[in-house]
C-alpha cells in the first residue's frame, strides 16, 4: 500500500549512516543535552537564519514552551486557526490560555481579514499556522499585530524551508515552533521538536523552561519541567538536515507535476502564490459534489491510501466545543472535501503517473 507519507523509505535511504550514528551515540555514554543537541541547534538556527535554537521533546512542547515564554496563560486569549492538527490549540489550552477560533482562506491558512472582529483586551497572541506546508500572508498579518501589540508564534511544524517573500517562516514573528514527528518533512525517528527565535531574551526563557528552569543543574529560578530534545533524535536529525534542501525540492517537483497532470472537474487543486515558497509537507486537494469517498475507495482498490487533514476540526472536537467558534463558514465547507494524495522524496514516479491516472479517471 502507498501511503500519503512514508519515513521508513528515508530511513532505508539513510540507514547506513543512521545505524552508524545510532552506535556511536550508544557507546558515547551521553545520552541527553550532550554535543548532538548542540549541534543540531546550531544546525538548525543556520539553515533557517536565525539566532538562536532550542531542542525540545516535541513539537507540541514547542508550542507550549513558546506560550510560557511570553507569559500568555491563565484568562489570556489565543487567535489561532481551527483547520490545524490538534497540537496546536491543546498548547493553548495546556497554559491556561484560551482559543480563539479563526477562519481560513482558499490557501487553507487563517484569514488575516478576521482578525479585526475577533480583537479584544484579552487577546494577547496570535499563532499563525504555516499550514501543509504553505506559508500564511505574513505582511499583513505583522501591521495588524503590531497596530494591536499582539504576540506572534509560527507554527512551522508542517513548514521548514518554506517562505514568504523571499524570507523563510520562523523569522517574521516572536518566537517559532518545529516539529520532526516521523512524517514531517525534516523528521526524527520518534519524537522531537525545536524553537528559533532572534530575541535573546526569549532564548533564554525556553532554555530554562525546558528543564525545570534551572540556570544550572538542580538550581532553578523560574517555572520550567522536562521538554528536552534527547541525543539519539539530534543525531539522526544532524544526518537527515543535511538532506532537507534536497527533498524540499523533490517534494516540490511532485507538487508541479501532480498540478499540471491532474484534470478532473470535480478536484480543485492547492493554491499557489507567487510570494510564497510552498514546500508541500501535504499535497491537499479538494473533492467537489460529495464523490470524496468514491475517490478514496477507488484509490485504495489501488493500493493507494489518502489521507484527510484533518477530519473534523478543532472546535467541533469535543474538548473545544466550549470555546467561541462563530463565523468559521470556510473551515466547515472544506472538512468534507479535503483529501491528501501521497508527496514524499523517495515517492517514484511511475507512481506518481498512477495516482494521476486514477484521480483524472474518477467521474
Amino acid at each position: 500500500m502507498i501511503n500519503f507519507s512514508n519515513p521508513l523509505s528515508e530511513y532505508l535511504y539513510l540507514k547506513k549512516n543512521i545505524d552508524s550514528k545510532i552506535k556511536e551515540v550508544l557507546k558515547s555514554n551521553n545520552y541527553i543535552l550532550g554535543p548532538q543537541v548542540e549541534k543540531f541547534e546550531n544546525n538548525f538556527a543556520k539553515i533557517n537564519n536565525s539566532k538562536y535554537c532550542v531542542g525540545v521533546s516535541s513539537g507540541t512542547d514547542a508550542l507550549i514552551i513558546a506560550l510560557q515564554s511570553l507569559n500568555i496563560g491563565m484568562g489570556d486569549y489565543v487567535l489561532v486557526p481551527s483547520h490545524t492538527a490538534m497540537a496546536t490549540v491543546s498548547a493553548i489550552v495546556e497554559v491556561g490560555a484560551k482559543p480563539v477560533f479563526i477562519d481560513i482562506n482558499d490557501e487553507f491558512n487563517l484569514d488575516e481579514n478576521r482578525i479585526p472582529k475577533k480583537l479584544n483586551k484579552k487577546v494577547k497572541a496570535i499563532i499563525t499556522v504555516h499550514l501543509y506546508g504553505n506559508p500564511c500572508n505574513m505582511d499583513s498579518i505583522l501591521k495588524l499585530c503590531k497596530k494591536n501589540k499582539l504576540k506572534i508564534i509560527e507554527d512551522c511544524s508542517q513548514a521548514h524551508l518554506a517562505e514568504f517573500n523571499m524570507k523563510k517562516v520562523g523569522n517574521f514573528g516572536d518566537i517559532a515552533c518545529f516539529s520532526f514527528y516521523p512524517t514531517k518533512n525534516l523528521s526524527a525517528i520518534g519524537d522531537a521538536g525545536a524553537i528559533i527565535t532572534n530575541s535573546a531574551k526569549y532564548y533564554k526563557n525556553c532554555k530554562l523552561i525546558r528543564e525545570y528552569g534551572w540556570k544550572r543543574k538542580n538550581y532553578s529560578i523560574r517555572d520550567g519541567s522536562n521538554k528536552r530534545l534527547d541525543e539519539m533524535q539530534a543525531a539522526i536529525l544532524n544526518i537527515k538536515i543535511k538532506k532537507l534542501n534536497l527533498f524540499t525540492n523533490k517534494r516540490i517537483k511532485i507538487a508541479r507535476f501532480y498540478s499540471k497532470q491532474i484534470k478532473n472537474d470535480n478536484i480543485i487543486l492547492p493554491k499557489l502564490n507567487s510570494k510564497k515558497k510552498h514546500v508541500f509537507h501535504l499535497f491537499v486537494i479538494k473533492i467537489k459534489n460529495n464523490l470524496r469517498n468514491k475517490f478514496i475507495e477507488k484509490l485504495k482498490k489501488n493500493n493507494i491510501n489518502p489521507g484527510i487533514h484533518y477530519l473534523l476540526p478543532n472546535h467541533k472536537q469535543i474538548p473545544y466545543k466550549k470555546y467561541e467558534n462563530a463565523s468559521l463558514n470556510v473551515t466547515n465547507m472544506i472538512s468534507p472535501q479535503i483529501l491528501s494524495i501521497p508527496i514524499y522524496p523517495l515517492l517514484k514516479k511511475n507512481v506518481q503517473k498512477k495516482i494521476v491516472n486514477i484521480l483524472n479517471s474518477i467521474k
